[in-house]
């Protein structure tokens, strides 16, 4: 099943970027095959799902270590904070900080 493989190798590589580019070279498929496939079988894009996994990844580092926001964004494969704190409070309604004093109560 190519989306179960995808997912798989999102798993693996979720700090690194995931392009489709990057996918059709690794399975050997074009872009919008790749593409068409994933939302077949998952409801959503690929980097929708790229974005739901490290936000999953980045609320767990949140609530399970103190390391600085700033950290977990770079750990969970956003190399711009700004644009993870943006994602971030869009996806909980939070900032990072005020996530983690919630959730460690």
């Amino acid at each position: 099943n190519i989306a179960q493989s995808i997912i798989q190798y999102i798993q693996v590589h979720l700090e690194r970027p995931v392009s489709r580019s990057d996918l059709s070279q690794l399975f050997h498929l074009s872009q919008g095959h790749i593409a068409r496939v994933f939302r077949q079988e998952t409801g959503m894009s690929i980097s929708a799902y790229v974005n739901r996994q490290r936000m999953e990844m980045a609320c767990r580092m949140l609530e399970q270590s103190e390391l600085p926001p700033g950290t977990v964004a770079q750990r969970c494969g956003f190399s711009d904070y700004p644009y993870f704190f943006k994602q971030f409070k869009r996806a909980t309604g939070r900032s990072p900080t005020e996530y983690r004093s919630q959730m460690q109560k």
